[in-house]
Protein backbone atom coordinates (compact mmCIF):
# COMPACT_ATOMS: atom_id res chain seq x y z
CA UNK A 1 0.00 0.00 0.00
CA UNK A 2 2.65 2.56 0.74
CA UNK A 3 4.23 1.72 -2.29
CA UNK A 4 1.46 1.97 -4.24
CA UNK A 5 0.93 5.59 -2.80
CA UNK A 6 4.56 6.69 -3.43
CA UNK A 7 4.46 5.63 -7.23
CA UNK A 8 1.19 7.20 -7.38
CA UNK A 9 2.72 10.28 -5.76
CA UNK A 10 5.65 10.21 -8.08
CA UNK A 11 3.95 9.70 -11.68
CA UNK A 12 1.74 12.63 -10.58
CA UNK A 13 4.70 15.01 -10.67
CA UNK A 14 5.48 17.13 -13.66
CA UNK A 15 8.84 16.14 -15.52
CA UNK A 16 10.62 18.71 -14.57
CA UNK A 17 13.63 17.17 -16.75
CA UNK A 18 11.69 17.59 -19.76
CA UNK A 19 11.19 21.69 -18.54
CA UNK A 20 15.04 21.60 -17.99
CA UNK A 21 15.56 20.80 -21.49
CA UNK A 22 12.80 23.07 -22.87
CA UNK A 23 14.34 25.59 -21.39
CA UNK A 24 17.84 25.07 -22.29
CA UNK A 25 16.31 24.89 -25.74
CA UNK A 26 14.76 28.59 -25.61
CA UNK A 27 17.94 29.55 -24.42
CA UNK A 28 20.20 28.12 -27.15
CA UNK A 29 17.22 29.29 -29.58
CA UNK A 30 17.36 32.94 -28.08
CA UNK A 31 21.17 33.38 -28.09
CA UNK A 32 21.82 32.27 -31.90
CA UNK A 33 19.15 34.54 -32.16
CA UNK A 34 21.24 37.22 -30.66
CA UNK A 35 24.39 36.26 -32.09
CA UNK A 36 23.04 36.27 -35.87
CA UNK A 37 22.01 39.81 -35.35
CA UNK A 38 24.79 41.53 -37.20
CA UNK A 39 24.47 39.07 -39.79
CA UNK A 40 23.07 40.85 -42.48
CA UNK A 41 19.38 39.79 -44.38
CA UNK A 42 19.51 37.44 -41.29
CA UNK A 43 16.22 35.41 -41.37
CA UNK A 44 16.43 33.48 -38.29
CA UNK A 45 13.73 34.71 -36.28
CA UNK A 46 11.65 34.02 -39.44
CA UNK A 47 12.55 30.83 -40.12
CA UNK A 48 12.58 29.55 -36.27
CA UNK A 49 10.31 30.64 -34.05
CA UNK A 50 11.67 30.65 -30.52
CA UNK A 51 8.67 29.66 -28.95
CA UNK A 52 8.77 25.78 -29.38
CA UNK A 53 11.37 25.62 -31.31
CA UNK A 54 14.38 22.60 -30.67
CA UNK A 55 17.64 22.12 -31.20
CA UNK A 56 17.32 20.31 -34.56
CA UNK A 57 15.67 22.99 -35.81
CA UNK A 58 17.37 25.39 -34.21
CA UNK A 59 20.45 24.16 -35.53
CA UNK A 60 18.96 23.70 -39.68
CA UNK A 61 18.22 27.80 -39.04
CA UNK A 62 22.25 28.44 -38.93
CA UNK A 63 23.41 30.07 -41.93
CA UNK A 64 25.31 33.05 -43.13
CA UNK A 65 28.50 35.15 -41.84
CA UNK A 66 30.06 32.32 -39.01
CA UNK A 67 28.37 29.98 -38.89
CA UNK A 68 30.69 27.46 -37.27
CA UNK A 69 30.89 29.59 -34.88
CA UNK A 70 27.59 29.71 -33.91
CA UNK A 71 26.97 26.35 -34.66
CA UNK A 72 29.64 25.70 -31.95
CA UNK A 73 27.96 27.99 -29.34
CA UNK A 74 24.57 25.99 -29.99
CA UNK A 75 26.33 22.65 -29.53
CA UNK A 76 27.70 24.44 -25.94
CA UNK A 77 24.51 25.49 -25.20
CA UNK A 78 22.75 21.79 -25.92
CA UNK A 79 25.29 20.22 -23.63
CA UNK A 80 23.92 22.02 -20.38
CA UNK A 81 21.20 19.67 -20.75
CA UNK A 82 23.80 17.10 -19.14
CA UNK A 83 23.78 18.99 -16.17
CA UNK A 84 20.27 18.45 -14.84
CA UNK A 85 20.00 17.72 -11.41
CA UNK A 86 16.81 15.88 -10.02
CA UNK A 87 17.45 17.07 -6.45
CA UNK A 88 17.22 20.87 -7.66
CA UNK A 89 14.58 23.24 -6.70
CA UNK A 90 13.16 25.61 -9.08
CA UNK A 91 14.85 28.14 -7.49
CA UNK A 92 18.29 25.93 -8.00
CA UNK A 93 17.52 25.79 -11.55
CA UNK A 94 16.41 29.16 -12.16
CA UNK A 95 19.61 30.36 -10.89
CA UNK A 96 21.85 28.11 -12.83
CA UNK A 97 20.15 28.92 -15.94
CA UNK A 98 20.46 32.76 -15.51
CA UNK A 99 23.89 33.05 -13.57
CA UNK A 100 25.47 29.42 -13.08
CA UNK A 101 25.90 28.22 -16.99
CA UNK A 102 27.56 31.85 -17.89
CA UNK A 103 29.65 31.80 -15.14
CA UNK A 104 31.51 28.58 -16.17
CA UNK A 105 34.57 29.27 -17.77
CA UNK A 106 35.90 26.07 -18.48
CA UNK A 107 32.88 23.64 -18.83
CA UNK A 108 31.12 26.31 -21.04
CA UNK A 109 33.76 28.31 -22.77
CA UNK A 110 31.87 29.42 -26.03
CA UNK A 111 28.75 30.32 -24.18
CA UNK A 112 30.08 32.69 -20.95
CA UNK A 113 32.90 34.05 -23.81
CA UNK A 114 29.58 35.02 -25.71
CA UNK A 115 27.26 36.83 -23.55
CA UNK A 116 30.39 38.39 -21.81
CA UNK A 117 31.44 39.81 -25.00
CA UNK A 118 28.37 40.11 -26.24
CA UNK A 119 27.23 42.53 -23.48
CA UNK A 120 30.40 44.55 -23.39
CA UNK A 121 29.78 45.24 -26.61
CA UNK A 122 26.17 46.18 -26.94
CA UNK A 123 26.52 47.77 -23.25
CA UNK A 124 30.24 49.59 -22.75
CA UNK A 125 31.20 46.39 -20.12
CA UNK A 126 28.11 47.54 -17.89
CA UNK A 127 27.31 44.26 -15.50
CA UNK A 128 25.86 41.40 -18.21
CA UNK A 129 22.50 41.48 -15.61
CA UNK A 130 21.94 44.79 -16.41
CA UNK A 131 22.09 44.23 -20.12
CA UNK A 132 18.42 44.44 -21.55
CA UNK A 133 18.91 42.02 -23.91
CA UNK A 134 20.04 39.31 -21.52
CA UNK A 135 17.26 40.00 -19.33
CA UNK A 136 14.96 39.67 -22.14
CA UNK A 137 16.86 35.91 -22.91
CA UNK A 138 16.84 34.84 -19.09
CA UNK A 139 13.35 36.10 -18.44
CA UNK A 140 12.33 33.82 -21.65
CA UNK A 141 13.59 30.77 -20.12
CA UNK A 142 11.99 31.38 -16.14
CA UNK A 143 8.57 31.60 -17.95
CA UNK A 144 9.35 28.13 -19.08
CA UNK A 145 10.20 26.64 -15.79
CA UNK A 146 6.76 28.09 -13.79
CA UNK A 147 5.59 24.35 -14.07
CA UNK A 148 8.36 23.23 -12.05
CA UNK A 149 7.38 20.77 -9.44
CA UNK A 150 9.41 20.53 -5.76
CA UNK A 151 10.27 17.04 -4.84
CA UNK A 152 7.16 15.00 -3.09
CA UNK A 153 7.49 14.53 0.75
CA UNK A 154 9.31 11.36 2.22
CA UNK A 155 7.67 8.54 2.84
CA UNK A 156 9.89 7.41 5.48
CA UNK A 157 7.86 9.07 8.54
CA UNK A 158 4.51 6.88 7.18
CA UNK A 159 6.93 3.90 7.32
CA UNK A 160 8.52 4.59 10.69
CA UNK A 161 4.47 5.00 12.13
CA UNK A 162 3.57 2.19 10.66
CA UNK A 163 6.72 0.36 11.78
CA UNK A 164 6.23 1.11 15.36
CA UNK A 165 2.59 0.71 15.63
CA UNK A 166 1.69 -2.06 18.35
CA UNK A 167 1.36 -5.77 16.63
CA UNK A 168 -0.71 -8.12 18.59
CA UNK A 169 0.82 -10.41 20.29
CA UNK A 170 2.32 -13.98 18.50
CA UNK A 171 0.30 -17.05 19.73
CA UNK A 172 2.66 -19.26 21.64
CA UNK A 173 1.67 -22.50 20.55
CA UNK A 174 2.59 -20.99 16.96
CA UNK A 175 5.75 -19.78 17.91
CA UNK A 176 6.71 -23.25 19.71
CA UNK A 177 5.15 -25.23 16.74
CA UNK A 178 6.42 -23.24 13.63
CA UNK A 179 9.27 -21.95 14.12
CA UNK A 180 11.27 -24.89 15.20
CA UNK A 181 10.35 -26.46 12.24
CA UNK A 182 10.92 -24.39 9.91
CA UNK A 183 14.25 -22.89 11.09
CA UNK A 184 15.34 -27.08 10.83
CA UNK A 185 13.53 -27.33 7.40
CA UNK A 186 15.52 -23.85 6.25
CA UNK A 187 18.95 -24.99 7.28
CA UNK A 188 18.46 -28.48 5.85
CA UNK A 189 17.43 -27.11 2.49
CA UNK A 190 19.73 -24.33 2.50
CA UNK A 191 22.70 -27.18 2.94
CA UNK A 192 21.25 -29.49 0.47
CA UNK A 193 20.83 -26.35 -2.44
CA UNK A 194 24.14 -25.03 -1.32
CA UNK A 195 26.11 -28.42 -1.81
CA UNK A 196 24.26 -28.83 -5.30
CA UNK A 197 24.81 -25.32 -6.60
CA UNK A 198 28.69 -25.92 -5.56
CA UNK A 199 28.77 -29.31 -7.29
CA UNK A 200 27.46 -27.42 -10.48
CA UNK A 201 29.53 -24.55 -10.35
CA UNK A 202 32.84 -26.31 -9.89
CA UNK A 203 31.58 -29.03 -12.74
CA UNK A 204 31.50 -25.62 -14.66
CA UNK A 205 35.06 -24.41 -13.46
CA UNK A 206 36.62 -27.93 -14.41
CA UNK A 207 35.22 -28.18 -18.39
CA UNK A 208 36.62 -24.15 -18.74
CA UNK A 209 39.60 -24.66 -16.58
CA UNK A 210 41.26 -27.11 -20.00
CA UNK A 211 41.51 -23.53 -22.02
CA UNK A 212 43.64 -22.12 -19.08
CA UNK A 213 46.43 -24.85 -19.27
CA UNK A 214 44.44 -27.71 -17.69
CA UNK A 215 43.62 -28.50 -13.30
CA UNK A 216 46.30 -29.81 -11.15
CA UNK A 217 45.99 -32.81 -8.67
CA UNK A 218 46.06 -30.47 -6.08
CA UNK A 219 42.99 -28.33 -7.15
CA UNK A 220 41.15 -31.63 -8.00
CA UNK A 221 41.45 -33.20 -4.31
CA UNK A 222 40.69 -29.87 -3.03
CA UNK A 223 37.51 -29.81 -4.96
CA UNK A 224 36.75 -33.96 -3.59
CA UNK A 225 37.35 -32.76 -0.34
CA UNK A 226 35.01 -29.64 -0.77
CA UNK A 227 31.92 -31.87 -2.38
CA UNK A 228 32.32 -34.14 0.39
CA UNK A 229 32.22 -31.64 3.34
CA UNK A 230 29.37 -29.93 1.79
CA UNK A 231 27.07 -32.63 1.77
CA UNK A 232 24.30 -33.40 3.82
CA UNK A 233 25.18 -36.46 6.64
CA UNK A 234 23.22 -39.38 5.88
CA UNK A 235 22.05 -39.45 9.77
CA UNK A 236 19.17 -37.25 11.25
CA UNK A 237 19.53 -34.78 13.84
CA UNK A 238 16.46 -34.97 15.70
CA UNK A 239 14.07 -32.16 14.81
CA UNK A 240 12.58 -30.10 17.32
CA UNK A 241 9.76 -30.77 19.07
CA UNK A 242 6.33 -29.37 17.83
CA UNK A 243 6.31 -30.86 14.55
CA UNK A 244 3.43 -33.36 13.48
CA UNK A 245 4.47 -36.63 11.84
CA UNK A 246 2.92 -35.49 8.98
CA UNK A 247 5.07 -32.97 8.20
CA UNK A 248 8.36 -35.01 8.96
CA UNK A 249 7.49 -37.45 6.60
CA UNK A 250 6.84 -34.55 3.65
CA UNK A 251 10.22 -32.65 4.94
CA UNK A 252 11.95 -36.32 4.60
CA UNK A 253 10.35 -36.69 1.55
CA UNK A 254 11.72 -33.08 -0.28
CA UNK A 255 15.25 -33.52 1.41
CA UNK A 256 15.51 -37.54 0.10
CA UNK A 257 14.69 -36.43 -3.44
CA UNK A 258 16.98 -33.46 -3.01
CA UNK A 259 20.06 -35.53 -2.16
CA UNK A 260 19.18 -38.41 -4.75
CA UNK A 261 19.81 -35.10 -7.40
CA UNK A 262 22.79 -34.34 -5.70
CA UNK A 263 24.09 -37.82 -5.90
CA UNK A 264 23.41 -38.10 -9.94
CA UNK A 265 25.18 -34.95 -10.20
CA UNK A 266 28.21 -36.19 -8.43
CA UNK A 267 28.27 -39.02 -10.15
CA UNK A 268 29.34 -37.30 -13.37
CA UNK A 269 32.52 -36.03 -12.07
CA UNK A 270 34.99 -38.72 -12.75
CA UNK A 271 33.58 -38.61 -16.43
CA UNK A 272 34.23 -34.97 -16.83
CA UNK A 273 38.06 -35.47 -14.99
CA UNK A 274 38.90 -38.24 -17.38
CA UNK A 275 37.70 -35.94 -20.27
CA UNK A 276 40.08 -33.19 -18.82
CA UNK A 277 43.10 -35.33 -18.28
CA UNK A 278 42.80 -36.22 -22.45
CA UNK A 279 42.56 -32.48 -22.91
CA UNK A 280 45.63 -31.76 -20.72
CA UNK A 281 47.20 -34.53 -22.52
CA UNK A 282 46.80 -33.46 -25.76
CA UNK A 283 47.94 -29.92 -24.49
CA UNK A 284 51.26 -31.05 -23.33
CA UNK A 285 53.27 -30.23 -26.69
CA UNK A 286 51.97 -26.51 -26.14
CA UNK A 287 50.47 -24.69 -29.36
CA UNK A 288 52.65 -21.28 -29.50
CA UNK A 289 50.33 -17.88 -29.17
CA UNK A 290 49.46 -16.06 -32.59
CA UNK A 291 51.56 -13.01 -32.68
CA UNK A 292 49.63 -9.72 -31.55
CA UNK A 293 48.13 -7.94 -34.87
CA UNK A 294 49.88 -4.43 -34.83
CA UNK A 295 47.55 -1.36 -34.79
CA UNK A 296 46.75 0.35 -37.79
CA UNK A 297 47.14 4.43 -37.59
CA UNK A 298 45.28 6.75 -40.01
CA UNK A 299 45.83 10.51 -40.14
CA UNK A 300 42.42 12.55 -40.31
CA UNK A 301 41.61 16.27 -41.68
CA UNK A 302 39.50 18.73 -40.74
CA UNK A 303 35.85 17.00 -39.86
CA UNK A 304 32.69 19.01 -41.10
CA UNK A 305 30.10 20.35 -38.92
CA UNK A 306 28.33 16.77 -38.46
CA UNK A 307 31.84 15.51 -37.30
CA UNK A 308 32.32 13.27 -40.08
CA UNK A 309 36.00 13.67 -41.07
CA UNK A 310 37.47 13.94 -44.82
CA UNK A 311 39.46 10.81 -46.52
CA UNK A 312 41.69 9.57 -44.59
CA UNK A 313 45.40 8.49 -44.80
CA UNK A 314 47.72 6.16 -43.89
CA UNK A 315 50.40 9.10 -44.37
CA UNK A 316 50.52 12.25 -42.61
CA UNK A 317 50.12 15.35 -44.68
CA UNK A 318 51.19 19.08 -43.08
CA UNK A 319 48.69 21.69 -43.02
CA UNK A 320 46.26 19.00 -43.76
CA UNK A 321 46.26 16.41 -41.51
CA UNK A 322 45.31 16.88 -37.54
CA UNK A 323 43.71 14.04 -35.99
CA UNK A 324 45.41 10.39 -35.45
CA UNK A 325 43.32 8.02 -35.52
CA UNK A 326 43.90 4.19 -34.43
CA UNK A 327 41.96 1.53 -36.28
CA UNK A 328 40.17 -1.60 -34.97
CA UNK A 329 38.51 -2.72 -37.54
CA UNK A 330 35.28 -0.64 -38.91
CA UNK A 331 36.14 1.77 -34.88
CA UNK A 332 38.60 3.98 -34.05
CA UNK A 333 39.72 5.98 -31.62
CA UNK A 334 41.40 9.68 -32.27
CA UNK A 335 43.72 12.41 -30.70
CA UNK A 336 44.55 15.23 -31.68
CA UNK A 337 48.30 14.81 -33.25
CA UNK A 338 51.39 16.38 -31.53
CA UNK A 339 52.76 17.76 -35.02
CA UNK A 340 49.37 19.39 -36.02
CA UNK A 341 49.14 21.66 -32.90
CA UNK A 342 49.89 25.01 -34.49
CA UNK A 343 47.35 24.19 -37.40
CA UNK A 344 44.48 22.82 -35.22
CA UNK A 345 45.22 25.94 -32.60
CA UNK A 346 44.98 28.87 -35.29
CA UNK A 347 41.68 27.76 -36.72
CA UNK A 348 39.84 25.38 -33.56
CA UNK A 349 36.49 26.47 -34.25
CA UNK A 350 36.73 24.36 -37.25
CA UNK A 351 39.57 21.41 -36.44
CA UNK A 352 38.51 21.28 -32.44
CA UNK A 353 35.37 22.32 -31.57
CA UNK A 354 33.34 20.31 -33.75
CA UNK A 355 35.03 17.27 -32.27
CA UNK A 356 36.22 17.85 -29.14
CA UNK A 357 35.44 19.15 -25.84
CA UNK A 358 37.80 21.55 -23.74
CA UNK A 359 38.40 21.33 -20.77
CA UNK A 360 39.99 24.36 -20.11
CA UNK A 361 39.29 27.88 -21.50
CA UNK A 362 40.72 28.64 -25.61
CA UNK A 363 44.15 29.57 -25.25
CA UNK A 364 45.95 30.94 -28.91
CA UNK A 365 49.04 31.18 -27.27
CA UNK A 366 49.27 27.01 -25.80
CA UNK A 367 52.18 25.29 -27.02
CA UNK A 368 50.04 21.75 -26.62
CA UNK A 369 47.05 20.45 -26.92
CA UNK A 370 47.05 17.16 -24.49
CA UNK A 371 44.25 14.76 -25.48
CA UNK A 372 42.86 13.81 -21.73
CA UNK A 373 40.16 10.98 -23.21
CA UNK A 374 40.41 10.20 -27.10
CA UNK A 375 37.62 10.57 -28.90
CA UNK A 376 35.65 7.20 -31.09
CA UNK A 377 34.62 7.11 -34.86
CA UNK A 378 33.01 4.79 -36.82
CA UNK A 379 33.38 4.00 -40.67
CA UNK A 380 30.08 4.60 -42.42
CA UNK A 381 29.80 5.20 -45.74
CA UNK A 382 33.92 5.16 -46.49
CA UNK A 383 34.17 7.91 -44.04
CA UNK A 384 35.15 7.87 -40.21
CA UNK A 385 32.28 10.23 -38.43
CA UNK A 386 32.67 10.99 -34.48
CA UNK A 387 30.66 8.97 -32.19
CA UNK A 388 31.84 10.47 -29.14
CA UNK A 389 33.88 13.73 -28.82
CA UNK A 390 37.20 13.65 -27.60
CA UNK A 391 38.47 15.51 -24.29
CA UNK A 392 41.48 17.95 -24.43
CA UNK A 393 43.28 20.37 -22.63
CA UNK A 394 44.99 23.54 -23.92
CA UNK A 395 48.57 23.61 -21.96
CA UNK A 396 52.26 25.91 -22.51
Amino acid sequence: MVIALSYTGVMAQPNNKALFDRAVDRLNCEAVAWSMESVKNSTFKDKCPCENATYDQVKECISGEDAAKTQALSEDIERVKKDFNDAWTKDEAVRYLTEGVFNDKTKHTPLSEFVDRSVKEGKEGKPRREDQRFKNITSQVVAVLDGWAQAPPPQQNLLRERAASPKPPANNQEKQNGTGIWTWLFVWLASVVASGALTVFLLGRLLRSHGKGGVSNEVKNYIKKEIKASSPQSSWDVPPKGGSSRDMDKLRDKVGKLEADLHDLRSHVPAHESRIAALESRREGGTPAPPPVPDEFLYLPAPDEQGAFGDASNTYHAQKHVYKLTKRGEQGSFVVYEQAIGLAIQTHDVYIDRVCDALNAYDRNAKRILTEVPGEARLEGGKWKMVRKARIRYEH
